[in-house]
């Protein structure tokens, strides 16, 4: 096998889009957008 040399700042912005498309499709259905909470 191989090595295989991926472009790892492509990779993750493109994750990031999909992640934002996901999220914007959510909120305009009326869900809450995800977020993050501290509890101690």
């Amino acid at each position: 096998m191989t090595a295989k040399i991926i472009d790892g700042k492509q990779i993750a912005n493109e994750t990031i889009l999909e992640v934002k498309e996901i999220i914007s499709k959510a909120t305009m259905k009326g869900e809450k957008p995800p977020g993050l909470a501290v509890i101690q």
